[in-house]
């Protein structure tokens, strides 16, 4: 499937095809229709697994290294997730990442 290769949803895929003119407007119309009787207007039937914010842990180790952030600090201020979560989410999944290249596809 198309939307776990692209990770964006069918609707999206949908517009892209017409806006590129590999589908007519008619055809476009016609698969918005089987879309939303499907139910898929709802709930998509096939997962996109979440992404991690490699740039967020990247930023993060700059505030721990260089600027003197305890980890207790860093998450404080952040405010998204609790100083555990940070640890395990943000830092954690940047050292999985090898040097400073991202891998765009698999």
């Amino acid at each position: 499937m198309h939307k776990s290769l692209w990770k964006i949803s069918m609707k999206a895929i949908i517009k892209y095809a017409s806006s590129m003119g590999a589908i007519s407007q008619d055809h476009a119309v016609r698969l918005y229709k089987q879309h939303s009787a499907r139910g898929y207007n709802r709930v998509e039937p096939y997962d996109v697994p979440a992404e991690f914010p490699t740039l967020m842990g990247v930023a993060a180790n700059v505030y721990l290294k260089d600027y003197g952030y305890s980890l207790k600090q860093l998450s404080r201020n952040v405010a998204l997730m609790t100083e555990d979560e940070f640890l395990e989410k943000i830092l954690m999944e940047t050292q999985k990442q090898t040097g400073n290249i991202v891998k765009l596809f698999a």
